[in-house]
């Protein structure tokens, strides 16, 4: 697979620079030069802490600037698309999205996060995932608490570093990919209220624990070995 490199500079524009002192009230009265300056040196940003968050439009445009970020934590945005100059914070670590009730998918360009340990998806309108995770060497905790999302990419059985997958509350999912018995360090798989899944076999991974219910009964299995498919053809 191939990306389509982002080499356009990025710039701040006017409605860029509202937004980021929405999103960061202490650069408020920054100039330009001293926001851009700033946001290269950013290492966090966190609305999640807010105990009321701001209800964002959009992240802006230019968060490509920020070279160094390592978390990128978001609680309410009208946003329906994530900005393509995310593919440029080559440091992120996590990214963690909340309430984001217009974002219908992720750009393939997610896939250029290298350094990328933890991905949260609680309450989107995603349904499926790029077929560029799979370029998530570093990927250890997937998270996707959607109502709507209804089918995972074959190519996630290629995340050789992920230990947790959390598709709880996934209504709509109505069966797993057969690349998902590659994950051989999966060590937990998070399936509470995915009622149009069945009861998984006992035999479905090696070192994985399964929560799983049934009829909104839960219930934690010991699993061990492979089963010979999952999902349908």
């Amino acid at each position: 697979m191939k990306f389509i490199d982002f080499d356009t500079k990025i710039t701040l524009s006017q409605s860029d620079i509202a937004l980021w002192k929405t999103i960061l009230p202490q650069v408020k009265d920054y100039s330009e030069n001293d926001l851009q300056k700033y946001l290269s040196e950013l290492t966090e940003i966190d609305n999640l802490r807010r105990e009321t968050p701001n209800i964002l439009p959009t992240l802006p445009e230019s968060i490509g600037l920020c070279k160094n970020l390592r978390k990128l934590r978001i609680f309410g945005c009208d946003m329906t698309a994530l900005p393509k100059s995310i593919s440029q914070l080559n440091q992120l670590q996590e990214l963690e999205l909340n309430w984001c009730k217009k974002l219908t998918a992720l750009p393939e360009c997610i896939g250029q996060l290298n350094h990328l340990q933890t991905l949260k998806l609680e309450i989107c309108n995603i349904t499926t995932l790029p077929e560029s995770i799979s370029k998530l060497s570093n990927l250890q905790i997937l998270r996707i608490n959607c109502y709507s999302l209804r089918i995972l990419p074959d190519t996630i059985g290629q995340l050789s570093q992920l230990k947790e997958l959390n598709l709880s509350n996934s209504y709509r999912l109505i069966a797993l990919p057969r690349s998902i018995q590659q994950l051989r360090n999966l060590r937990e798989l998070h399936l509470y209220h995915c009622i149009n899944i069945p009861r998984l076999p006992k035999n479905f991974l090696p070192a994985c624990d399964i929560y799983q219910d049934s009829a909104f009964d839960r219930a934690k299995y010991k699993i061990f070995g492979i089963p010979e498919f999952l999902g349908d053809d």
